[in-house]
């Protein structure tokens, strides 16, 4: 079973994109905090992360600080 995880506070999103897991029989994790959100990706298995641009200004840093931790 696929994983997917959404860092977002836009209700939109996370409606949109718990339909479309249902659909597809993925498990779906949320999160409106970074900081809950990278100790979740440090610690579980995902195998698609969908991260809002309003949490993450610099992509870049964002990856390379998860691969330091």
């Amino acid at each position: 079973m696929k994983h997917v995880l959404l860092l977002s506070d836009n209700i939109d999103e996370i409606k949109r994109c718990y339909q479309v897991c249902n659909k597809n029989r993925y498990n779906f994790y949320y999160f409106n905090e970074e900081k809950k959100c990278v100790d979740f990706l440090i610690n579980e298995k995902i195998d698609v992360a969908i991260i809002n641009l309003k949490y993450v200004l610099d992509a870049g840093t964002f990856i390379q600080g998860l691969r330091d931790k």
